[in-house]
């Protein structure tokens, strides 16, 4: 069964309000409220962009130099993860595949698809 990103977004909004889990919705590539990183040097406490030689890029907050906060990782195959990290980590975010959502991530750990989070949804 194929469901739409916005559909997954609305659903993760009703997990998240009832507190099944903790994602920080970053999915509208939204600014943070850190400064911008510097073009060059370690990004650290900013929120800002970087590509990889391999394409793959990531779009949000930084610390120390490693993905940390609200943020969106893009592969060059429209694969994304979104949400919160913790040292170049997801923490608790979303995996989607091509527009489909596929996994989530609970404190660091990857959960059941889809059927775990319709489960979540309905209370069980």
């Amino acid at each position: 069964m194929k469901i739409e990103r916005t559909v997954v977004i609305a659903m993760l909004s009703v997990i998240v309000g009832l507190g099944v889990i903790g994602v920080s919705p970053a999915f509208a590539r939204e600014s943070s409220s850190l400064p911008a990183c510097p073009p060059s040097g370690e990004f650290h406490n900013c929120f800002g962009t970087i590509t990889f030689a391999s394409g793959i890029e990531y779009v949000g907050e930084y610390k120390d130099g490693k993905r940390h906060g609200e943020g969106i990782l893009t592969t060059t195959d429209s694969k994304e993860i979104m949400g919160d990290w913790k040292f170049n980590k997801p923490w608790n975010a979303v995996y989607f595949d091509g527009g489909e959502f596929r996994f989530s991530y609970k404190n660091g750990v990857i959960q059941a698809g889809l059927l775990k989070a319709h489960l979540l949804i309905a209370g069980r």
